[in-house]
């Protein structure tokens, strides 16, 4: 038997501009809530293999995307969270179909979010075929 697909609503507002400056909240989940990240010792948080990874690729988004800054972020056994600055959005003289295109200049929050699972993954799945 399937499990039911659980349908949540989305809280993203509707026709916002989530590349505009500002401060977004983000929460990320590991898949099936594993707690793949660490373990809460002493109320502690130890980071595994895979949570060290997690927490240097969350630094390195500035090298990727120049008009953000981070904030606070905390690590947790199953998922994340963390507050993404958009710093400024870059002169109209740059050809903004060809940067949208490459998400460099104009990053949504999708974008950076989706960057830096992406990166997470990669280097998860590289740890895991050295270690085989």
């Amino acid at each position: 038997m399937k499990k039911p697909i659980r349908c949540r609503k989305s809280i993203r507002l509707h026709k916002y501009d989530y590349s505009s400056s500002g401060m977004y909240f983000v929460t990320i989940c590991v898949q099936h809530h594993k707690c793949i990240f660490g373990k809460i010792i002493d109320g502690k948080m130890i980071l595994s293999k895979y949570g060290e990874m997690v927490e240097r690729q969350w630094y390195s988004i500035t090298e990727r995307f120049y008009c953000v800054s981070l904030d606070a972020f905390i690590i947790m056994p199953n998922h994340m969270h963390g507050i993404i600055q958009i710093t400024h959005r870059p002169e109209k003289k740059f050809d903004e179909k060809l940067y949208n295109e490459r998400s460099i200049l104009l990053p949504t929050v999708g974008n950076i979010v989706g960057a830096f699972k992406s990166l997470c993954v990669r280097q998860c799945l590289q740890y895991i075929k050295k270690m085989k």
